[in-house]
């Protein structure tokens, strides 16, 4: 991943490695918590519970709500299309279990698709002018 691209997408992993190497100054601790949480539902400390595959749809639907927040020209379809399968794939999480769900054919050809279409509505913002 590029510098440009590693920026402006959502890792909650980094970001809650921020927090546990205590690289986020005091005084902005309890709105960076405020943030984090909001973005990834858990606070930095709990963060990771989640299975792999999870995780990374976490990141995607995050990196999207950036986009959203700053521009809102991108693709409608290609977000639709985003959250119908994170939907399902989080539908599948909970019927499956983690292990079964981590292990899946199904879920790793439906893996790929929601990562693709981010970095297709991060692509489109850019074109019109977004700053991502």
């Amino acid at each position: 991943m590029n510098g440009n691209n590693a920026a402006h997408r959502a890792n909650g992993a980094v970001d809650a490695a921020l927090f546990q190497a205590g690289l986020v100054p005091e005084d902005y601790m309890d709105c960076a918590e405020e943030i984090f949480e909001e973005m990834y539902t858990v606070a930095p400390s709990e963060y990771g519970g989640w299975s792999p595959k999870v995780l990374r749809l976490i990141d995607c639907r995050d990196t999207i709500k950036t986009v959203k927040a700053f521009r809102r020209h991108a693709s409608l379809d290609l977000r639709e299309e985003q959250s119908e399968i994170d939907s399902k794939l989080l539908e599948l999480h909970s019927s499956m279990g983690q292990r079964s769900f981590e292990s899946s054919r199904v879920v790793n050809d439906l893996i790929e698709r929601p990562e693709l279409l981010t970095t297709e509505i991060v692509e489109a913002d850019r074109a019109r002018g977004g700053r991502h």
